[in-house]
């Protein structure tokens, strides 16, 4: 499992490599969503829903601009 932290994420956001491709997004602990890309520079964003709901498709962006995404639609 390869973890990422870096000063490129928000605060307290951890990436951790997927077995399906992308990335499951991870704040203060607690999943809070994936990434996946679609195409140089754009990822593909959902935030998490509670079971038995898909999780919520955010859109598309920059990787970094889709964790900033993911992070905000969970503090919120």
């Amino acid at each position: 499992m390869a973890i990422i932290e870096s000063t490129e994420l928000p605060a307290g956001v951890t990436l951790v490599r997927s077995a399906l491709g992308g990335y499951a997004v991870y704040v203060r602990g607690d999943f809070a969503g994936w990434i996946h890309q679609n195409g140089p520079e754009r990822w593909n964003t959902y935030r998490r829903a509670e079971p038995p709901r898909p999780g919520e498709f955010l859109g598309v962006f920059r990787r970094a601009d889709a964790v900033e995404r993911i992070a905000r639609a969970t503090a919120g």
